[in-house]
């Protein structure tokens, strides 16, 4: 329940750095700092990918769990 909880809190996270501070490197304004919002969305995507690993592992435990009762 608890990696289940914790995939759950990760995708927002994940979601915001990837795509709100990743599309800020294809806009002018932001264009000098274009590297720093580069390495956000690939964090972004990397906490993504743990989140939901996190849920697709509890998931599979729970489904596990019921079906050898």
């Amino acid at each position: 329940m608890k990696a289940f909880l914790l995939g759950l809190g990760l995708l927002p996270i994940g979601w915001v750095l990837f795509e709100v501070l990743g599309e800020r490197s294809s806009q002018e304004q932001y264009r000098s700092d274009e590297d720093l919002y580069t390495l956000l969305s690939l964090v972004g995507v990397l906490i993504l990918a743990v989140g939901s690993v996190c849920i697709l592992v509890s998931l599979y435990e729970w489904v596990k769990e019921r079906v050898t009762r």
